[in-house]
């Protein structure tokens, strides 16, 4: 905090790290202080969408980059991405259709588009299951682990009852598709409740088993953050740093949420998902509908678009 306000005021030095007049305070405050940091910050994170978190001493070595996706073309898309289709999500309360690239666009500004629309679906089901969209993964492509840092440049969409998002799954070998026990790790969901504070606020979360029973899912409480900007208004970059006893948010740079091993552990979670063990795959994807953020309403046109501009995997 100390060295935020420094820099505002133009005083700024090489040896101002991340920390130099390190002085602990609450969980609370920190919160607080975010929005603050973002408005400080700004001009840097709006120059520099991608590189070292802010605060990251001068001279400190950038992570590698791996791989890294453009969307130049939907042809260069699918070098790493495909599709997974069908009624994913219908256990959780969803009620979206993900079709076979029907939803999928690359815009001329080299986005990859996902659209929402409200139409016939390829199964026929009727209201309130009658949204198409898609869910974009990296299965059988590519796949990240600890000791990455994973980024995408996004622009989410406004609208009530959505759920965009950016995340992960565990590929445990044999166990794949068995939630929760091969771990999820959402990176970035902005919850469509149709507010102002629902379009400013980033949350994350793992998921994963509970120890000693595979099939109870474990998760943290509070790993959100009012960021003060509309976020459905322009692209952020929403990433995080992926470690063997610890997983770290930000966005546009400035660390928003953590969680360690041990947290997790003490919450009967079983960290295994998260340890290494085995890698994930990245999914891209807009839900509609769930008990989280309610249906979107019926007698409100539906088309709505999630712009990509890149993903990015770095070496840490």
């Amino acid at each position: 905090m100390i060295v935020d306000s420094l820099y505002s005021m133009g005083i700024r030095s090489r040896r101002m790290g991340s920390d130099w007049l390190d002085i602990p305070v609450s969980a609370a405050k920190a919160q607080r202080w975010l929005a603050r940091r973002q408005d400080i910050y700004r001009d840097v994170l709006n120059s520099q969408p991608s590189g070292p978190p802010v605060g990251q001493p001068p001279g400190t070595t950038q992570p590698k980059l791996l791989w890294e996706t453009n969307f130049s073309s939907r042809e260069e898309a699918l070098k790493y991405w495909g599709s997974q289709t069908g009624r994913w999500g219908q256990s959780a309360g969803e009620n979206q259709y993900y079709t076979d690239g029907n939803n999928i666009t690359v815009d001329a500004d080299g986005n990859l588009v996902i659209q929402v629309r409200r139409e016939r679906t390829p199964d026929g089901l009727g209201a309130p299951y009658n949204y198409t969209s898609a869910r974009v993964v990296t299965y059988g492509k590519q796949s990240i682990g600890v000791g990455t840092r994973v980024e995408a440049r996004i622009q989410v969409p406004p609208d009530s009852g959505l759920l965009p998002a950016f995340w992960t799954v565990g590929l445990e070998p044999g166990h794949e598709f068995d939630w929760p026990r091969q771990g999820e790790i959402d990176i970035m969901e902005i919850p469509g409740f149709g507010t102002p504070a629902s379009r400013s606020t980033w949350t994350g979360n793992i998921h994963g088993p509970a120890k000693g029973n595979n099939g109870v899912d474990v998760k943290m409480d509070n790993i959100d953050a009012d960021l003060g900007v509309d976020l459905s208004a322009g692209f952020h970059t929403y990433g995080m740093d992926w470690y063997a006893d610890r997983i770290i948010w930000r966005v546009d740079g400035v660390e928003v949420g953590r969680v360690t091993k041990a947290e997790y552990e003490a919450r009967g979670g079983d960290w295994t998902p998260f340890s290494g063990e085995w890698e994930h795959y990245l999914i891209l994807n807009v839900a509609v509908g769930n008990p989280w953020t309610g249906d979107p309403s019926a007698s409100v046109p539906m088309n709505a678009e999630m712009k990509v501009d890149w993903v990015r995997a770095y070496q840490l």
